[in-house]
């Protein structure tokens, strides 16, 4: 497998869409579709905040595999379509989450992968709601 997955600041970082934190959150409160959120922090990180539903894969373990199985595993909770989930991945601010992207569309082309945009940074400045753990 290629490794420009890996790369957070490329020439391809421009070619990964993301959503905003109002959009996101929009989302969740209004569970107006089934959002797989996969925050790719350290464990530590995890804990000390994450958007509620949010699970923690770091990114060093992160399969893009698992992550097609998590979905498939939501559409059938949520009696859905693979097409309906959005997998937004997430990090503190934006550095670790294009690669995470590219990881699960290279395995899955299929999924709708986004990653927060500026992260959970940007999260907590718009003041919406996280927990710890």
């Amino acid at each position: 497998m290629s490794s420009f997955w890996w790369w957070p600041f490329s020439f391809l970082a421009h070619t990964v869409p993301g959503i905003s934190a109002w959009r996101l959150n929009t989302l969740v409160q209004e569970a107006q579709k089934p959002v797989l959120l996969v925050d790719v922090r350290s464990p530590g990180e995890f804990a000390s905040g994450h958007i509620r539903g949010a699970v923690n894969v770091p990114l060093g373990q992160l399969d893009g595999a698992r992550i097609s199985e998590m979905a498939e595993q939501l559409c059938r909770e949520k009696n859905c379509q693979r097409g309906d989930v959005e997998v937004v991945c997430i990090c503190l601010s934006a550095h670790r989450s294009p690669p995470a992207v590219r990881l699960i569309k290279s395995a899955d082309p299929s999924l709708d992968v986004k990653q927060l945009d500026y992260g959970m940074a940007n999260w907590w400045m718009q003041k919406y709601e996280s927990v710890k753990e």
